[in-house]
């Protein structure tokens, strides 16, 4: 296998320096101070300032200079930047391809569920509520981003890792700077920071501002003249500083953002063919005119209308081979269906008719969403058409105080986030106006064709409360214990404003008598309250030999709430889930578990001499997800509550664990101008939560209904090696190279909805990798600069990165994936005192492959291919952008 003898190869290595160093590097040589030599960070991984190649974790950290020299200015330009880490914007069930979903994955840790969080996000070491703070904190000093379980210094969340954003103290006198971005699809970036004292030397404040707006990169296939990925975003955040005394200091910082999209952009890859025969909706086999209908999971195939063969084209076929999976994935003993699929790479898309988003009339959908019944975000601060407005508010206070010389500080962070979003998409994800509607045949008014227009609705809101008391002294031992509290509650809702519920000659907000309501309920609210206890205990054995030793207690209370719309368990319910019978108010409690666990991490480092490090660690993590409660099936009728207990859903599941194993290596050559750290990992991931799923018919109606929910069934094991270098071997030229081997190998996985295409179960699954992550990626950049001869104070400098992640599986089955990417973006400039202008050119190779990519059911008037999953639903990259940014320092 691979990973030995890159395990082995490590090993050597590290051998190799350990006896040859001392003949290169005296063991008392101090670090260099030459001048050309590369800057060194300084990070907060363990709660204090640390040197980052003398810190034995693996750590990626940009500075902002880094951030801006290689024009990082959103989460997904900094995840493709780095490699072993994705960022996507949609997951299966999602339905939808926006910033409303933003999912972080380190090392391969994808998350299963889309409201499940492995890597926790924070500002300034106070846990925020999603990755929107992060991109929302406008010319921080640096980004840290911290692999492996984070649980001792972290806490809740930080399962695969975290991610710290720091901010830049005020300058001691008073400075700032503007800048203006313009380029292709009217792209614009304004962007003011101003900072300093603030009334004496003992205040200081920061305030930046920031403007962004863009126009997507693809039109809409269904409204000419409609561009889909459209985006703007508002943010200002201030900071303001206090030394009091020189043992007292305090940083107060608050942050709002405001997100106001289009509607997003997605591409479909169907693996059946979709004909308006009349109106009709006719979903055809490949190669024939035979009819598919889904008949409670498998696939009836009978003769297709007549005419069907000429019909206009709605959604092409894309399959290229047929799958023998099981007729609802739930057991071995079903019947096998053969299905139509699409196998090896992800095909490219036909642009004429993909991406598309249905428009419905404006005013139509406005209508519709002015009922406040059931929003979690109001009618006047929600979205009134397709795509999203978003809402982030964050604030919170650092104080620290130093009891003089005796080496201890004790430190308060408290931390206060509120984030709501509202967005509408065309869940369908195709032009359906050539479908009539149904409902509109016995109720007319309605919109007269077929649409599924669904949207989401989230409010999150957390409270933290962490004291600590730490010890930094001249001498062998330095430690931390601290305490901290995190309460989180998220309220999801689901809105579904179909055809069915639009109607024509409503006048008064909201459905008319009779109507269906919009609001289909969701999630529900749900809260965590987090109550835990840590240490940190780091010994110097020897002058070369560091053992650290850590751990947090950890007690989460979970609390599971029902939808706004309430909820009724039934008697069968109640005795197959334990839960009470009756009737449960909206948003009222329904279930409630409390989990405790002890996280460990111990690290032992070797320091072969001042510049050159090794290190060993431990670490365990656990995930205690927000919305790990299955609740939704427990108002079915007993069918559905038979699939459920066929399906061995439970209301409780356990929270998944991991055991992670470590080694590293970091050092400085060449006088300090090479730097390299390299890490090789192994993690067990035990209990993975899984969605389950199965089709039911409601006797009452004959209507197909789908029952799901989270259950632990995974087992996987993560195996990697991440290499970092920088290189200045000139004054004018410096480089920088980062490569990762990610590697997965499933032990056991189940999942109703990829057994029904694969034919899988259980162990059958062994060995193949995990999906939303690629295997193998790298980035090199280069970069060079020097004087401008004819300016005393001039500089210019010329800049390229590429980055490139390789394929990205659809789904465990490893049936599928995409292709890998390659982008490539230029930049050069000039600057002359506090003026600079540089151009850019960001994929300017056009690379069109898609980013991520998840399953998905087409949706026709009578759901008649949502028996399985019948098409992928693809992530669609930025385009080629070009542009120039001016900036002015003062």
């Amino acid at each position: 296998m691979l990973l030995p003898k890159v395990f082995l190869s490590t090993v050597s290595a590290i051998a190799i320096l350990t006896v040859g160093q001392p003949l290169a590097i005296a063991a008392d040589a101090p670090q260099s101070d030459n001048a050309n030599s590369i800057e060194e960070i300084v990070v907060t991984a363990r709660r204090r300032e640390e040197s980052l190649l003398d810190t034995p974790i693996a750590i990626t950290a940009m500075t902002g200079d880094d951030l801006a020299i290689r024009g990082i200015t959103n989460f997904n330009q900094l995840a493709e930047a780095i490699p072993g880490v994705n960022l996507s914007n949609i997951s299966a069930g999602a339905g939808r391809s926006d910033r409303s979903f933003q999912q972080i994955t380190l090392r391969g840790f994808v998350p299963s569920s889309t409201l499940s969080t492995l890597t926790a996000t924070f500002i300034d070491g106070v846990p925020v509520a999603s990755p929107t703070a992060v991109a929302s904190v406008s010319d921080p000093a640096r980004i840290e981003i911290l692999k492996g379980p984070q649980s001792a210094y972290f806490g809740r969340n930080t399962f695969a890792g975290a991610v710290n954003v720091v901010n830049k103290m005020p300058g001691e006198e008073f400075g700032g700077s503007v800048s203006i971005m313009a380029g292709s699809r009217s792209n614009i970036d304004i962007k003011g920071s101003i900072d300093g004292p603030l009334w004496s030397d003992k205040m200081g404040f920061r305030l930046v501002a920031q403007q962004f707006r863009k126009d997507g990169s693809y039109d809409n296939a269904a409204f000419t003249g409609q561009t889909l990925g459209d985006q703007e975003t508002t943010s200002a955040n201030l900071l303001l500083t206090l030394k009091a005394t020189e043992n007292f200091s305090a940083k107060l910082f608050g942050l709002i953002s405001m997100d106001d999209d289009g509607p997003p952009v997605q591409g479909m890859a169907s693996a059946f063919e979709v004909r308006s025969v009349n109106g009709v909706a006719v979903g055809l086999a490949p190669g024939s005119t035979t009819n598919i209908i889904a008949t409670n999971g498998s696939m009836l195939a009978v003769p297709a209308p007549v005419g069907a063969a000429t019909a206009p084209i709605i959604i092409p076929n894309l399959s290229n081979c047929m799958v023998n999976g099981y007729r609802f994935g739930v057991t071995t003993t079903e019947a096998r269906v053969s299905r139509p699929w699409i196998c090896g790479a992800v095909p490219s898309i036909n642009n004429s008719i993909s991406p598309a988003q249905n428009i419905i009339p404006a005013d139509l959908l406005a209508r519709a969403l002015a009922d406040p019944r059931h929003r979690v975000v109001s009618p006047s601060q929600g979205t009134d058409g397709y795509g999203m407005e978003r809402e982030y508010k964050h604030l919170h206070l650092n104080l620290d105080y130093r009891f003089g010389e005796s080496g201890f500080t004790l430190s308060s962070l408290t931390g206060l986030n509120a984030e709501a979003w509202s967005e509408i998409a065309d869940l369908d994800n195709y032009d359906t106006r050539l479908i009539a509607n149904p409902s509109n045949s016995t109720n007319p008014g309605r919109l007269g064709y077929w649409d599924f227009v669904f949207g989401v609705e989230r409010e999150t809101f957390d409270f933290s409360q962490e004291l600590r008391l730490a010890y930094d002294k001249e001498g062998p031992f330095t430690g931390v214990f601290g305490v901290s509290y995190l309460k989180t509650t998220v309220w999801n809702e689901l809105l579904n404003v179909s055809a069915e519920s639009l109607h024509l000659g409503n006048t008064a907000p909201g459905p008319t008598t009779g109507e269906r309501n919009f609001i289909t309920g969701g999630v529900g609210l749900n809260q965590v309250r987090t109550k835990s206890a840590f240490f940190g205990a780091n010994y110097q054995i020897t002058d070369a030999f560091k053992l650290s030793i850590e751990g947090r207690y950890q007690q989460d209370n979970v609390v599971g709430r029902v939808s706004s719309n309430g909820a009724t368990v039934s008697a069968a319910a109640s005795a197959s889930f334990g839960v009470p019978a009756g009737f449960y108010p909206g948003l009222s409690k329904i279930a409630e578990k409390t989990y405790n666990n002890f996280l460990p991490r111990v690290i032992a480092q070797y320091d072969f001499n001042p510049d050159l490090m090794a290190y060993v660690s431990y670490s365990q993590g656990v995930n205690v997800g927000v919305n790990t409660f299955n609740t939704g099936f427990l108002s079915l009728v007993q069918q559905g509550i038979d699939a459920a207990v066929g399906l061995g859903l439970t209301v409780v599941q356990k929270p998944e664990e991991l055991t992670n194993y470590e080694i590293g290596l970091k050092g400085r050559f060449l006088d300090g101008r090479l730097t390299l750290q390299t890490s090789l990992y192994k993690a067990d991931w035990k209990d993975q939560l899984n969605t389950q799923g199965a089709l039911f018919i409601n006797p009452a109606n004959g209507a197909i209904t789908q029952v799901s929910g989270l259950k632990n069934t995974g087992n996987v094991e993560l195996t990697g090696v991440e290499v970092e270098l920088q290189a200045k071997p000139t004054d004018n030229i410096e480089l920088n190279l980062g490569a990762a081997l990610t590697d997965s190998s499933v032990e056991t996985f189940a999942t109703p909805l990829i057994s029904q295409i694969s034919g899988l179960f259980g162990t059958e699954f062994r060995g193949n990798q995990m999906p939303g992550s690629s295997k193998l990626s790298f980035n090199l950049g280069a970069q060079y600069s020097n004087a401008v001869s004819a300016w005393e104070d001039g500089r210019w400098f010329a800049r390229a990165d590429l980055s490139w992640k390789d394929k990205i599986y659809v789904d465990a089955s490893n049936i599928n994936w995409i292709k890998a990417r390659t982008v490539v973006n230029l930049r050069a400039g000039v600057a002359r005192g506090a003026l600079g202008f540089e151009a850019f050119v960001l994929n300017a190779f056009n690379d069109a492959n898609y980013t991520n990519v998840a399953p998905q059911n087409v949706l026709t008037p009578n759901f008649a291919l949502t028996g399985a999953y019948s098409y992928l639903n693809l992530s669609l990259p930025e385009l080629r952008t070009y542009g120039g940014r001016v900036t002015y320092k003062f």
